[in-house]
């Protein structure tokens, strides 16, 4: 689908002669979807919640939430990642049959070929007969889950199949009675920060991100303890912000629009893209990309947000 999108540019000052740095969390006591406290943050702070460090989480416990001890959101949600081989390569050659699965909301993100050389998805869990691959390519015993068959795989020296052109597709696709058959090519989901790209510090609870009820791809920080657990994007919670205090030599305010005056641009842009924009993941990404462009630009004073107008039908 096309999206055409109105971006807005808020152009804030800094106040003289002072030093401002972004170093505070700020505990939004309004409950909000995961994309709703997200663009809440951009509009009334800087961003949503950044942690990168045992340091940041223990300042962001430290933060004042009146009393509130339950959960609450912070930048983190879950992604799929690029189609990628069992050897970590990205994949550059596909053979996909009558659906195209890069932007279906789907769990299943395993890939099989059937007996006509052509590439579906299933979900990951599903029991299928599998091939190997090392100098030759042979069957696995049995039927397994996608990760099953790649651990059978390994633990026989070899690495479920990979694919790099046509020639090596008619070799792997099955023969004889089977009709789909697992290879070693998946789209792994990820964990992102809204702003700072893929994750590296986490603080998950025991036995999480688990994804209970499919949908789980946002993340929210527990008040009592501090650990992470992966929600629903469309459950509403508190929410933490990364505040702007700005240290003069007058007593100190939070930064907001309120005290500063602003210029807004607005830029009308024509995105072409099959993504699902409603999707906050989606959503989220092409902003962190945008602000990303606009930085290596030397544009770092602002903050970016947009309105989605309605698609012309001819």
């Amino acid at each position: 689908m096309d999206e055409t999108l109105m971006v807005i540019l808020l152009l804030s000052g800094f106040c003289t002669p002072c030093t401002p740095f972004r170093n505070d969390y700020l505990f939004i006591n309004k409950n909000m979807t995961w994309d709703e406290a997200y663009q809440y943050c951009l509009m009334e702070q800087n961003e949503m919640a950044q942690i990168q460090s045992l340091e940041n989480n223990t300042s962001m416990m430290n933060t004042q939430t009146a009393g509130y001890t339950d959960k609450a959101w912070i930048g983190l949600f879950e992604k799929a990642s690029d189609w990628t081989w069992v050897d970590g390569e990205t994949a550059t050659y596909f053979e996909w049959g009558n659906v195209q699965p890069d932007n279906i909301d789907t769990d299943e993100y395993c890939v099989t070929i059937d007996n006509e050389g052509r590439w579906g998805f299933a979900n990951c869990s599903l029991k299928k007969p599998f091939v190997c691959q090392d100098e030759n390519l042979h069957e696995g015993e049995g039927e397994m889950t996608w990760n099953d068959a790649k651990t059978s795989c390994t633990e026989s020296g070899s690495l479920l199949a990979t694919i790099p052109d046509s020639e090596v597709n008619s070799e792997v696709q099955p023969k004889g009675n089977q009709t789909e058959i697992w290879i070693g090519l998946s789209r792994p989901k990820l964990w992102y920060w809204s702003e700072a790209g893929e994750n590296n510090f986490t603080n998950w609870q025991e036995g999480q991100p688990d994804n209970s009820s499919g949908e789980n791809s946002c993340a929210a920080v527990v008040l009592k303890d501090g650990t992470w657990t992966d929600e629903p994007c469309n459950a509403t919670y508190p929410f933490f912000c990364y505040g702007d205090v700005t240290h003069c030599r007058k007593p100190c305010v939070k930064r907001r629009k309120s005290v500063h005056k602003a210029r807004k641009t607005v830029v009308r842009m024509s995105i072409k893209s099959s993504a699902n924009m409603e999707d906050p993941a989606c959503s989220a990404e092409l902003q962190r990309q945008l602000q990303a462009a606009l930085a290596k630009k030397g544009m770092t004073d602002f903050k970016l947000t947009w309105k989605k107008l309605p698609v012309k039908r001819t």
